[in-house]
């Protein structure tokens, strides 16, 4: 009985975990977005953001309907990830086309070092990623654990994460003080 309860718990956390995923890839987009939209009302233009908010949205929708409709069709379980690959890939649309406003209109100009420490926190996400991707456990293990197992595991994953990922931005050069008090004279540059 205690095994059949447990299945169809495994086979809802892998479709969560799914669309989770997915969400995750568009948490850059999203927070840019949310800067980008201040940096349009500091300069009085509230125009700008919503008419690039709406061209997102129907590319949302579009995207909406290419990743599901076909994934439904073809019954493939956990369709709704498609919903939010749709969803993160709009918000890097929204991103873009802010980004390319504000460039266009000269009111941002970005500093050399920027391309760098993109450059540098994108390896140091890959090798977070990838030590997570071979280490965590399973949905499977996961559902074999007790409450106090899981936490313990997640803890000692997310501190393995967060361990990797600085530790990483240290390697490939950039002084971690950087994140916490940026340079008072730096107005922004890394």
């Amino acid at each position: 009985m205690r095994s059949l309860l447990r299945a169809p718990r495994v086979e809802t956390t892998r479709l969560t975990a799914s669309a989770l995923l997915y969400y995750g890839i568009g948490l850059w987009a999203f927070s840019t977005v949310r800067i980008l939209i201040y940096t349009f009302y500091a300069i009085q233009d509230t125009r700008t953001p919503v008419k690039v908010a709406i061209r997102a949205m129907l590319s949302n929708m579009v995207m909406n309907v290419l990743f599901v409709v076909p994934l439904v069709l073809l019954k493939v379980p956990g369709a709704h990830a498609g919903l939010a690959l749709a969803t993160a890939l709009a918000s890097y649309i929204n991103a873009g086309l802010l980004y390319r406003h504000l460039r266009r209109d000269e009111v941002y100009h970005p500093h050399a070092g920027w391309i760098r420490l993109l450059l540098q926190i994108l390896f140091a996400v890959t090798v977070m990623v990838a030590l997570l991707l071979w280490g965590a456990p399973a949905a499977d293990n996961w559902s074999a654990m007790s409450a106090a197992q899981r936490a313990t595991s997640l803890g000692i994953w997310v501190a393995a994460g967060v361990v990797a990922y600085l530790s990483t931005l240290r390697l490939t050069g950039l002084r971690l003080s950087m994140l916490w008090a940026p340079a008072a004279g730096s107005r922004g540059a890394p």
